[in-house]
């Protein structure tokens, strides 16, 4: 993986090619890692235009078909509808998320199950990968990811002003601080009471995710640890998280006793 600096170098120039493509009404389609190469000089280059739409061609993806490279495609693309530019924000996305982490956001052993976790699913918190990336590029990321095309970013514009915001040393060593709520214990003797233990954690989630600047593990990367006899430092070493909610909750009757 790059360090900071140069990541934001090439999101900026990957955004700039996108800008003076989707200004010419050319969309790409075929965002991914293997379409941006980097001259001797520095420069990057968005490679092969095959599958672009240009302007007044009617070029609709039928029903049925996908076309691009799966782990890379967009909700709509996988769902074999027409397409505009933000298909092309949302591959520069998982670029930049594994440009990042090393990792893809959305991995299957299928094409079928890949695509149920692009239209489904959350990628894995940025965090858990690395602890230095700012919490402004981080929301980057999210917008750009988001599965429906009207709630994406969408102005390679925002998104180069966004970066270079946060391409100063000062920005970089601003961190979003990363917490993981584990399952709250059943402490009572009735079993059924497990419902209600979960119900409190993963509304816990839910509340905390709303903050802004915290890093929220998603509950399914927090499943696992239920009910295992595993301390909380190595739960958080294991998440690769800054903090640990944990707690018990006891009930008897009328009352509720959380700790």
């Amino acid at each position: 993986t790059l360090n900071l600096e140069n990541v934001v170098k090439v999101a900026i120039q990957i955004a700039e090619g996108l800008q003076e493509a989707h200004g010419k009404s050319i969309v790409h389609r075929d965002i991914k890692s293997s379409h941006i190469m980097m001259t001797s000089k520095g420069q990057i280059k968005i490679m092969d235009f095959g599958l672009a739409k240009l302007p007044g061609q009617v070029r609709v993806t039928k029903k049925g078909t996908t076309i691009g490279t799966v782990v890379f495609m967009s909700p709509e693309q996988a769902r074999g509808e027409e397409l505009d530019y933000r298909t092309d924000l949302w591959s520069f996305g998982v670029v930049l998320y594994e440009i990042l982490t090393g990792e893809l956001p959305f991995q299957g052993d299928s094409e079928a199950a890949l695509i149920y976790k692009i239209l489904n699913e959350e990628p894995k918190s940025i965090q858990q990968f690395r602890s230095d990336v700012p919490d402004n590029m981080i929301a980057l990321i999210s917008l750009l990811l988001q599965k429906d095309p009207a709630n994406r970013i969408s102005s390679e514009k925002e998104i180069i002003q966004r970066l270079k915001a946060k391409s100063t040393k000062e920005a970089v060593k601003e961190v979003v601080k990363s917490i993981a709520v584990l399952y709250f214990e059943n402490m009572s003797p009735d079993k059924e009471n497990e419902y209600f233990c979960a119900g409190i954690t993963e509304d816990l989630i839910t509340d905390l995710s709303k903050i802004q600047k915290l890093s929220i593990i998603p509950r399914s990367d927090v499943l696992p640890f239920r009910n295992k006899e595993i301390n909380s430092r190595q739960v958080g070493e294991a998440l690769k998280v800054q903090y640990i909610l944990e707690g018990s909750v006891r009930k008897g009757g009328n009352k509720v006793r959380i700790n």
